[in-house]
């Protein structure tokens, strides 16, 4: 999502139809050169679907968690994380 933010920021695309079809035939053709542009195409229907891809890359309160930061709100609340289910492998 960090790369469809900078692609947004760099193209300088508006959160509207032709902003947002810009921004997918760049991804589209860009996306061997620069792999973290590619991970956007493996989003499924969040990427080829007008309103999923402006959700997903035009979104202004987009929140990233460390998972410190994760971990701390269970606590805030009065709950107990039990565990985090990773699809790949940190190593």
């Amino acid at each position: 999502m960090v790369a469809g933010h900078s692609l947004v920021a760099e193209h300088a695309l508006a959160p509207i139809p032709t902003g947002v079809r810009a921004g997918r035939r760049t991804v589209m053709t860009d996306a061997a050169a620069h792999p973290d542009l590619g991970m956007l195409l493996r989003a499924a229907w969040d990427f080829w679907t007008l309103s999923e891809c402006c959700d997903l890359t035009f979104h202004v309160e987009e929140h990233r968690f460390t998972l410190p930061r994760i971990g701390a709100i269970p606590d805030a609340c009065g709950l107990e994380l039990l565990g985090l289910e990773l699809e790949h492998s940190l190593d």
